[in-house]
């Protein structure tokens, strides 16, 4: 499920995605978020104690009971870090996770603009981009605020809720023109956006390219 705050609330495509909606709207504090996030843990420990006091620990019962504290926990942080997320944003550029109103959007909207400037001759079937959703838009978001610095994977996986393959989303972005790059740290994987200035050449190039191959005009 993907929370968003109730002023940012509107029917896009959230729901087409997959990922849901889930509307925090003030609802929730952070400290109720936490609380719960502590409660949830203390009734797995509990759970696997009573397990631990038996001759035969009967290990289907820990799994059930880890693998409803891993979703329950995995929502309120998820939503814990989309609500961080917007309320971190620079105040010369406000998170905006919306369609049409999003970094990645706008960036979207200046390499179609590019596709037009470089290739005029072309037919608009092969000067067009694919649309994104909104784990490309966090994402993009993410990396914006920690740009020049390594964002570990997991941070991704938690403001997704799990939900996506992260290195896919990765690459869309990469297609887009932004230079993201992976780093691995203590053995853990992370991601490094270089800047906020998209290759919009490379980028409609790169389009341009796979249009003609999926007509089978390359």
């Amino acid at each position: 499920m993907v929370a968003v705050s109730c002023d940012r609330r509107r029917p896009t495509d959230l729901q087409a995605s997959g990922l849901g909606l889930m509307p925090t709207c003030g609802m929730e504090s952070k400290r109720e978020r936490l609380a719960r996030i502590i409660e949830t843990l203390d009734e797995l420990v509990l759970a696997i104690g009573t397990q631990l006091q038996k001759k035969a620990p009967d290990l289907n019962y820990v799994f059930d009971h880890y693998g409803d504290a891993h979703e329950e926990m995995g929502l309120e942080m998820h939503a814990l870090a989309v609500e961080f997320l917007e309320e971190n944003a620079p105040e010369d550029r406000p998170a905006d996770l919306r369609e049409p109103d999003s970094l990645l959007d706008h960036t979207r909207n200046q390499v179609a603009a590019r596709m037009k400037e470089l290739f005029p001759g072309e037919a608009d079937a092969l000067l067009k981009i694919p649309r994104y959703g909104w784990a490309q838009r966090v994402i993009l978001e993410l990396l914006a605020q920690n740009v020049g610095r390594p964002v570990p994977a997991t941070r991704i996986r938690t403001l997704l809720n799990e939900q996506v393959h992260a290195e896919r989303r990765m690459r869309e972005l990469r297609e887009l023109g932004f230079e993201i790059a992976p780093h691995q740290q203590k053995g853990k994987t992370h991601y490094q956006l270089a800047g906020l200035d998209p290759d919009l050449d490379k980028a409609a190039q790169y389009f341009l390219k796979r249009n003609k191959k999926k007509k089978g005009l390359a």
